[in-house]
């Protein structure tokens, strides 16, 4: 990214992503020192937080993070056999209505095209397989050397997302210190039955649960450009 950044005359410029574009984000601040004005990252924990702190809960409700992360070929032999069912079935319930309804028909075939393509499924799996891994490591070198993201920057949760549900008990100033700069974080928003830090701002999209930039991408890109100055790059990925 900060590649094709500097093609495009961008040496210096903010950064929002939401779920895999997140964590490219907050990754890119880490290992690119001085690259960034300011950042958003959307409805994610660094991964390694996901890891550290999986419960029972959790790990019912995400169990797509263990399942992908297993050695090739079990989930791409296994997504193979109906990979639009997998599709649908873990999309809906992510959702508040547990159905896909609101989700343009157009778009949905864009998510499901790839999910009938080994390769895609084998890119896709790969992805997690270094979450558990390759990209977990990374993380916990970063947090146990204490490094932080200092310049200003926003976190955000959508209101009745999984991981408020099942990770509720976590306090997100807990989460948060180790990565962030207190005096440089824009806002934070709350999870719930946590008690809201001081000199913050909340930003929920009740109802779109963890999809937000699915169901609602204009929303989405919306609140974050009104709480990001300057240049905006969206790094969104499935």
């Amino acid at each position: 990214m900060v590649e094709a950044m500097e093609q495009l005359g961008h040496v210096h410029f903010a950064l929002a992503g939401h779920d895999r574009g997140g964590r490219v984000s907050y990754r890119l601040a880490l290992d690119h020192p001085g690259r960034l004005s300011k950042l958003a990252v959307l409805d994610i924990l660094p991964t390694y937080d996901y890891w550290e702190k999986m419960n029972r809960l959790y790990a019912l409700n995400i169990y797509h993070w263990t399942f992908l992360a297993q050695p090739h070929p079990l989930p791409e032999t296994l997504i193979a056999g109906n990979g639009e069912f997998f599709l649908r079935q873990k999309m809906a319930s992510q959702t508040k209505s547990k159905t896909l309804d609101a989700m343009d028909p157009r778009a949905l075939q864009h998510y499901i095209a790839p999910f009938l393509d080994p390769s895609r499924i084998h890119a896709m799996c790969e992805d997690y397989r270094a979450g558990a891994y390759a990209d977990y490591d990374i993380d916990k070198a970063d947090f146990d050397a204490g490094r932080k993201i200092t310049i200003p920057m926003k976190t955000s949760t959508m209101n009745r997302s999984s991981r408020n549900r099942m990770m509720g008990h976590v306090p997100m100033t807990g989460n948060a210190k180790p990565w962030m700069n207190s005096s440089k974080m824009a806002s934070m928003t709350v999870m719930p039955r946590i008690r809201k830090p001081p000199n913050t701002n909340t930003w929920a999209m009740p109802g779109t649960l963890h999809l937000s930039s699915f169901f609602c991408p204009r929303t989405s890109v919306t609140s974050a450009s009104s709480r990001v100055a300057g240049s905006l790059v969206r790094s969104t990925a499935g």
